[in-house]
């Protein structure tokens, strides 16, 4: 049996990445796409810099959800020089995996996420930066979806889309919804599993998204 390596998954990554850029977006990706490691980001930018830690102090989150926004909100956006926007779609891994019919003993919050939300806006604000939220895509027929996860991510998408705490909103649910179905991801633009996009999907997501918000 053989493995592959996180070097491999990294090339892999950064291909893919690289090609949804040039080929949905029309733009050829400037930089490396690679992700530091938190220890990478940290020797680069310095310990001494506590203002781009990024903590989340929220005993309702799930150990995942606090642990990798930690990590890819620092490494990828507070401490990378230059940045000017991120848009943040976050949670639902996060919400099925909460609600999964297997359970878990405390499962994440709709204020959770939103106080989430909230603290890493603020943090990105401090840092000048501006947040373009974006809605969780329908997850409908996936392994760990359930109809108490189904209202969490509803009701997390009506705050996205209304609260007006974010610079700007992209409706990723809108435009790679089923139109028979809302709750359910939109076949043809699915690689099948109910809850990752295709080729097609990119296209969408990427038509939905107005350039005029990173102007």
């Amino acid at each position: 049996m053989s493995f592959v390596s996180a070097e491999d998954v990294y090339a892999i990554l950064e291909g893919f990445v690289a090609r949804v850029w040039r080929e949905v977006l029309g733009y050829e990706v400037p930089t490396p796409l690679r992700r530091m490691s938190y220890t990478e980001a940290m020797d680069k930018y310095g310990c001494d810099k506590p203002d781009l830690r990024f903590d989340l102090p929220l005993a309702d989150l799930t150990e995942v959800l606090r642990d990798r926004v930690e990590f890819r909100v620092f490494a990828d956006v507070l401490a990378r020089g230059g940045v000017r926007w991120m848009v943040l779609l976050e949670g639902i891994n996060d919400i099925g995996q909460s609600f999964k019919t297997t359970g878990v003993p405390d499962p994440v919050s709709l204020e959770a996420l939103i106080a989430a939300d909230k603290q890493i806006i603020q943090r990105a604000h401090d840092h000048g930066i501006k947040v373009i939220g974006a809605t969780l895509t329908p997850y409908q027929g996936t392994g760990y979806a359930s109809p108490a996860g189904e209202q969490v991510r509803t009701g997390l998408n009506n705050w996205i889309k209304t609260s007006g705490a974010f610079d700007g909103v992209v409706d990723f649910a809108a435009a790679t919804a089923d139109a028979a179905n809302p709750l359910a991801f939109r076949p043809d633009y699915n690689i099948t599993d109910k809850l990752h996009p295709n080729d097609a999907g990119y296209q969408a997501m990427a038509n939905a998204i107005d350039l005029g918000l990173f102007k």
